[in-house]
């Protein structure tokens, strides 16, 4: 207390009862009870004894405080002047204070004795707030509530305390009492409690509004920290502030962070809709109640604030309007009594925070900012901020390189900029284009491969200068050892992926001349760091990757001597086929592989060209300095493919080699090669000079040989038909792939004279010891029969067999099949056999004693020609057993021979027919007829089954004997239906076989099967019908046979019966048995007339059980009901 305050003054009834006691403080309630007792005694008057703050104690405090009141004034109770306690508190807060440290006196609620259950807790704690209440009740006698303080007494109050008993200073600075009365009315609102709130309000406020003044005064030579006015020239919205950090500190620590939110939920409060949709006053809002029926009838979804949530809200809407009429241009200083013009101009905390991670290069934060869609226009106008107010040097470069980085790592920016009207967009724009204007004061540069990224959202105008900036690469950095980290390595893939095509047209060249210099230049580190981005990188991002990266990754590989990653590049030149489409820049790198010496490299480059498609203009000039005039990227691709083809020592891969460059032969053949040859003489020389060298290349000189150009073939055949002389030709894969590649070329028709001699050069050297047995004799043989198929064979016919004759003349020596097959071979061309086989068969003549069945199965063959005489048909005849039976079916050409019979072949050959299952066999078949005996032509009838049409002209000459007998030897359903169709039109055919039917019929040997499909075969069936109606007035056997046929015949041809069939069939019925009536019955079944009238028959014919059952098995049969 002040001295000689009002507060600090004693009553004048104390003051002579004042004691000074020396004795020490009593400590135990004993000692303090008698203290005070005798001090009541001492004092003859009502002691009162005044008590304050007592609620603003601990639970245990308050409790511990109440019973040393309870306490003194029981001591005091039986005195003349019982003392008086007066305790000023919140009841409430006591009461809590008792509750909660639950003293003895508050006792468990009572438990009716009929639940047995325990009291919960809600319970107890009533039982213990009745039992605090009473605690109280019998403490104070007397209670005094005082009245609540009223808005507008505190409001009074507060403005007697600045007006009595002196006017405050504040009063003149605000311009009068009035204004004074607004400030206050901001201050002391409804949520002001008593005075000791409104005080602590006004005393903040009055704190705040002096500090601001003295900081608006300049103070010698400083800068004022505040301009004048800027914060005392808004006491209204000071006010507001000085509230809302006392008594909102949430919504107050918000509006700190985002000056804006007060201007925001100001307009809010008083009914801009729009306001309600931004992101800053969102989380102050609630969707509107969908079961309110008000808002659901006029069909309204705009949000509310949330005044429940955020009481602050409901002093902002009691102010707003007055705060409205004046509102600082910026918040900050009145927020923190200080500003710079940079604070000024960022506005609010959270674009300050925005400044300072710029100042540290926290390109991180800035991005993690952006990605909140609807804070972006806020913190886009920060940075923008932010740059322009940053200090030339450290400050700005590191704005600078944070800001664009960030930009850079967002790249959705740039939709803001699609339409006008985007306010982010022009926030953006503005951004970029301070970034441009300012880059130039930069100390370091902003790193290219950032500017790149970000090329889509700077300013048209900008663009020149930063394509200039972005047309080089940036210098190597000799600190960083990782080629990945250097800023040319981040600037080429930056210029890679650029998002617009007009800035990849632009900056193209660039990336061009650097990869470029890569191809030639690279090293082994910048190699590995292209293929590793390459596989690190996304789909999308390897579609933008450039032909001629790709060249630089192969003409790199081709520089490395050693552990080259040629699988590796060829691998991501393979994936990306469908990006770069095979174009110059590829093939330029193939061409590269293609020069080396490296034989991994030259095999991955043909693997690469393997279906390549030759474009018109063969991917333009070719790469070589002195290349030929008119030569192309695919002929200089050809020529080191050709010469790749004669150093390969691997034949597989060789082979594939030759494929490729025959598969462009087609189309380049008569073009020019760098060197100046044309491509077919090249692919000539290659083949010619490889051929021999493996199976695989003699298998592909085949193939390309056709395809050369003629004057090339011609070249490469010769060469090849020397270098065939030089094989051994007991190699027979290598020797028969080298032979087929010359016979290829030597079925070509031409009229060259020097294509001539080259087919002869290629027939000497494959008909070389032709009739020797060595392994030369057997190479040529084996390919004679391809040989002789050509026009240089052909001509050679003659003499060719001319080569054979001397060792046929020596008798006592065995000749070998393949010298008989020879022969044969060249006995196809016709001149040939005409001009040699009678000598041939002279010599064989001769040879008789030594190799009959040889000799005689040579004849075999030309056994129609008339040079082979009688003589060699009989020895054909003695010989039969050792013929093989491909001879024996050449030798059935001599069926046509009319000298035939002399010779004791003709049985020989039958029995051949009757066992060969070879068609060709039987063409001759029917020149045989008149060759042999009846029986014999019986076995040829019924075993031609359809393989000599001719017979059925022999056939028609035979007698009706003849087809009976042949009808039996037909027996089998392989036979029997051909050999019907054979007689079909003899005249005699349908009496044969109603004849041989008759026969069966009474016969052992019954095939029900085969004498129904014979009766269906019969053209006229008259004479059968009597057969079969004479068959069945026979025995039993006979009546079930016959009904069979009677079956077949109603079925197939029902128009031929007879008119007479059921009288002639009725008195058979009446006398047959069950089973012989069943028979009839299945026989008349198809001719359901001829049925009734049988059943008619039967009538008077079913007295006795046998005629019963006879009546009923026909009628069951024939399906008579």
């Amino acid at each position: 207390m002040r001295p000689g305050s009002r507060q600090g003054r004693c009553p004048s009834t104390l003051k002579k009862y004042e004691i000074t006691l020396t004795t020490p403080r009593p400590e135990s309630s004993d000692d303090l009870e008698q203290v005070f007792s005798r001090l009541i005694d001492s004092i003859d008057r009502r002691l009162v004894i005044a008590i304050d703050d007592i609620d603003r104690l601990a639970a245990a405090e308050v409790l511990e405080a109440l019973a040393t009141v309870r306490s003194l004034l029981l001591t005091g109770t039986q005195r003349a002047h019982p003392p008086v306690f007066l305790l000023s508190c919140d009841e409430d807060i006591v009461r809590e204070a008792i509750v909660g440290v639950r003293p003895g006196l508050a006792h468990a609620p009572a438990v009716p004795p009929h639940t047995g259950k325990n009291p919960s807790k809600a319970s107890e704690r009533k039982a213990t707030e009745e039992a605090a209440q009473e605690y109280l009740n019998k403490l104070f006698t007397v209670r005094l509530t005082l009245p609540a303080h009223h808005e507008s007494d505190l409001r009074q109050y507060i403005q007697h305390l600045i007006t009595e008993p002196t006017p405050h200073e504040l009063i003149d600075r605000l311009g009068g009492i009035s204004a004074v009365r607004d400030v206050l009315e901001t201050l002391i609102h409804p949520g002001v409690r008593d005075p000791r709130h409104a005080i602590r309000l006004l005393n903040s406020f009055l704190t705040d509004y002096g500090l601001a003044l003295r900081r608006e005064q300049p103070d010698g030579n400083q800068t004022t920290w505040i301009a004048v006015g800027e914060v005392t020239g808004y006491p209204i919205a000071l006010a507001r502030l000085t509230v809302l950090r006392n008594d909102y500190r949430t919504l107050y620590d918000a509006i700190r962070r985002e000056n804006e939110l007060l201007t925001l939920l100001d307009d809010a409060l008083l009914g801009t809709t729009r306001t309600l949709y931004d992101p800053l006053v969102a989380p102050y809002t609630v969707k509107p109640d969908t079961d309110d029926e008000a808002q659901a009838l006029h069909n309204d979804d705009t949000p509310r604030l949330d005044t429940t949530s955020h009481p602050g809200l409901v002093y902002l809407r009691t102010t707003a309007a007055k705060a409205r009429l004046r509102r600082p241009t910026h918040l900050v200083p009145l927020l923190t009594l200080g500003s710079t013009p940079a604070s000024r101009a960022l506005g609010s905390e959270g674009a300050a925070e925005v400044q300072r991670e710029l100042l540290q290069r926290d390109s991180d934060a800035l991005r993690d900012r952006l990605q909140a869609q609807g804070m972006r226009e806020r913190v886009l106008q920060a940075a923008a901020e932010a740059l322009q107010t940053a200090r030339p040097g450290l400050d700005l470069d590191n704005t600078l390189a944070a800001t664009v980085q960030a930009l850079a790592q967002t790249p959705d920016l740039a939709q803001h900029l699609d339409h006008d009207t985007d306010t982010t967009g022009r926030a953006l724009l503005s951004l970029t284009d301070r970034i441009a204007s300012r880059r130039q004061e930069a100390t370091t540069p902003v790193p290219a491969h950032h500017l790149a990224e970000i090329l889509d959202l700077v300013p048209s105008a900008h663009l020149p200068s930063l394509y200039n900036t972005l047309g080089s690469p940036p210098p190597r950095d000799s600190v960083l050892t990782a080629e990945q980290d250097q800023p040319s390595f981040a600037w080429a893939q930056a210029l890679m992926n650029l998002p617009s095509e007009e800035h990849a047209r632009a900056l193209r060249p660039a990336l061009t001349r650097y990869f470029t210099a890569l191809t030639h230049n690279g090293d082994r580190e910048q190699l590995w760091a292209w293929i590793v981005s390459y596989d690190e990188a996304t789909d999308v991002q390897r579609a933008l990757w450039p032909a001629q990266a790709f060249r630089a990754l192969m003409g790199m590989t081709a520089r490395i001597s050693e552990n080259t990653p040629a699988a590796d590049v060829r691998r991501i030149v393979e994936h990306a086929a469908g990006h770069h489409q095979w174009t110059r820049p590829l093939m330029l790198g193939a061409v590269t592989w293609l020069s080396t010496e490296n034989d991994e490299l030259r095999s991955h480059a043909m693997d690469l060209l393997l279906d390549r498609d030759i474009p018109a203009d063969g991917w333009g000039e070719a790469m070589q300095q002195d290349a030929a005039f008119g030569s192309t990227v695919a002929t200089e691709l050809i020529q080191h493919a050709a010469v790749f083809l004669t150093d390969d020592d691997d034949a597989d891969r060789a082979a594939r080699t030759a494929d490729q460059i025959h598969g462009w032969l087609r189309d380049l053949g008569d073009h020019t090669a760098p060197s100046g040859q044309q491509v077919s003489a090249l692919v000539a020389d290659a083949v010619a000079q490889s051929a021999h060298t493996s199976v695989q290349m003699a298998d592909a000189a085949v193939r390309i040989v056709p395809d050369l150009l003629q004057d090339d073939a011609i070249s490469c055949v010769s060469t090849m038909a020397g270098n065939l002389a030089t094989v051994d030709p007991s190699d027979e894969p290598l020797s028969d792939a080298l032979a087929q590649a010359l016979i290829t070329f030597m079925r070509v028709e031409t009229d060259n004279s020097e294509a001539h001699k080259a087919a002869d050069a290629c027939l000497t050297v494959l008909t070389t010891s032709l009739a020797d047995d060595d392994a030369r004799g057997a190479f040529a043989r084996r390919h004679l029969p391809a040989v002789a198929t050509t026009p240089a064979g052909r001509q050679a016919g003659p003499s060719l067999v001319d080569q054979f004759l001397p060792r046929l003349g020596q008798h006592h020596i065995h000749l070998q099949a393949d010298t008989f097959s020879a022969l044969h071979v060249l006995m196809r061309d016709g001149d040939t056999r005409t001009a040699r086989l009678g000598q041939i068969m002279q010599h064989l003549y001769g040879r008789m004693s030594t190799q009959p069945v040889p000799n005689v199965a040579f004849a075999a063959h030309y056994a129609a020609d008339p040079i082979v005489n009688v003589q060699w048909l009989t020895w054909m005849a003695q010989h039969w057993a050792g013929i093989p039976d491909e001879e024996r079916t050449l030798t059935m050409a001599a069926a046509c021979r009319q000298d035939l019979p002399q010779s004791g072949l003709p049985p020989l050959l039958l029995q051949h027919l009757l066992a060969t299952e070879d068609t060709e066999a039987w063409h001759v078949a029917a020149h045989l007829w008149d060759k042999i005996g009846t029986e014999e032509q019986t076995s040829l009838l019924a075993s031609a089954r359809g393989r000599c049409s001719q017979l059925a002209d022999r056939a028609n000459e035979a007698s009706q004997d003849v087809l009976v007998i042949a009808l039996g030897k037909a027996c089998t359903e392989e036979t029997l239906l051909p050999f019907l169709a054979l007689i079909a039109t003899h005249p005699q055919a349908s009496q044969a076989i109603a004849t041989y039917l008759d026969d069966a019929i009474s016969g052992r040997d019954w095939d029900e099967t085969l004498a129904v499909r014979t009766a269906c075969g019969c053209p006229d069936p008259t004479p059968l019908w009597d057969v079969l109606i004479r068959a069945v007035h026979n025995d039993q056997t006979s009546i079930q046979r016959a009904s069979s046929l009677i079956a077949g015949l109603l079925t197939t041809s029902p128009g031929t019966a007879p008119a007479s069939l059921a009288g002639d069939l009725a008195p058979v019925l009446r006398t047959a048995t069950a089973d012989s009536a069943t028979a009839i019955g299945q026989a008349v079944r198809p001719a359901r007339h001829v049925a009734n009238a049988l059943r008619t028959s039967l009538h008077g014919h079913t007295k006795t059980a046998a005629e019963k059952e006879r009546t009923a098995a026909f009628k069951h049969a024939a399906g008579i009901r």
